[in-house]
């Protein structure tokens, strides 16, 4: 859209430039809106939103990532010659930046119908707000979808993707490729078949937890669906009931783990139905957002664009978007895992 006056004298028989102040009223509000709130069907978003980096635009980003290869590594004597041998110990990520926008629209029947006073900046005020909604259901649809989103554009890649239930798959996140030859350390833990969580999912996280700290990662958070959220929120009070009169640290340790809805003094959350609709019985080991993070491109983080005509002249009706443009990047792949087969 270009960023042109739009003038409704039909309308409003002033003939006053309208698009501008509805956009400036528009970017006010915005602005007193804290976007976090706008992910509250999405615990993932909620947690790494406010700690994404902002950065510049790139039709592709590109990182390192450490590669692991103990074959480079060896002892020497003296004036002893070595040469270096091996393959590199730094391969490099990279991702396509994904571009995603809402419309915000008014109709010229809309505008006539609000005409007067303060009604038409609340109407569209309220389109707005509803726009940001959609457009924060999507990128949690996306978030968590279990493909690559590819259509109807490119989208974000995300946790399923991250982390899918075979590692040693050609799965390649990030463009590198866990089940190539050298890149065995692109490779995520799984427990599967996991079965009854009453009777064994505490230790079945116990073992995921030991199994991705073995490979020398570290996850920081865990999501999962209601279902199983509620599996896990039960076997931790039947743990407390047990133990009702210990407290403190002691009961922390008695509680195999758990403190409140914590294991390992970590959050376990329960993700959207929306969004986890088709992937019950699983919980996603994540970790740091230093290690898996959201990137942001700078300045299009649910920006209001300039209000401009649906047709020549305006006489239809006008309409901004709401945009937002990121990519969900890896460092690293070890610090995360997944069980699945929960009941």
């Amino acid at each position: 859209m270009a960023n042109v006056p739009v003038t409704f004298s039909t309308a409003f028989g002033s003939g006053a430039v309208l698009g501008s102040a509805v956009t400036d009223h528009l970017r006010e509000m915005n602005k007193r809106e804290p976007t976090e709130q706008t992910f509250v069907k999405s615990a993932l978003w909620q947690k790494y939103y406010d700690a994404a980096p902002r950065v510049p635009s790139a039709f592709r980003w590109q990182w390192p990532v450490k590669a692991i290869n103990t074959s480079r590594a060896t002892p020497y004597s003296g004036a002893q010659v070595n040469t270096p041998t091996g393959s590199d110990d730094i391969t490099t990520a990279s991702e396509q930046v994904a571009h995603y926008r809402c419309p915000i629209q008014l109709l010229r029947t809309e505008m006539i119908n609000t005409k007067g006073g303060q009604a038409l900046f609340d109407y569209a005020g309220a389109k707005m707000t509803s726009a940001r909604e959609e457009l924060a259901t999507t990128l949690g649809t996306d978030t968590w979808s279990s493909s690559s989103v590819t259509s109807p554009a490119y989208g974000l890649q995300g946790v399923r993707l991250y982390l899918p239930a075979d590692p040693t798959a050609s799965v390649a996140y990030n463009s590198v490729n866990g089940a190539a030859g050298v890149q065995p350390y692109w490779r995520n833990s799984t427990i599967t078949s996991v079965g009854s969580f009453a009777t064994n999912g505490v230790d079945k996280m116990d073992r995921l937890s030991a199994l991705i700290h073995s490979a020398g990662g570290e996850w920081e958070s865990a999501y999962t669906d209601l279902s199983t959220h509620t599996f896990i929120k039960k076997a931790a009070r039947t743990h407390y009931n047990i133990n009702s009169n210990i407290s403190g640290e002691t009961k922390r340790v008695a509680a195999f783990g758990f403190s409140a809805v914590e294991f390992e003094t970590k959050g376990v959350f329960a993700e959207s139905s929306t969004y986890l609709a088709d992937a019950t019985g699983i919980i996603y080991f994540i970790p740091s957002k230093e290690k898996f993070q959201l990137r942001i491109v700078e300045g299009v983080d649910f920006n209001v664009t300039e209000m401009c005509p649906l047709t020549p002249g305006g006489q239809s009706g006008m309409a901004a978007w709401i945009e937002f443009s990121g990519q969900w990047c890896a460092y690293d792949r070890r610090s995360g895992g997944q069980m699945s087969g929960i009941t």
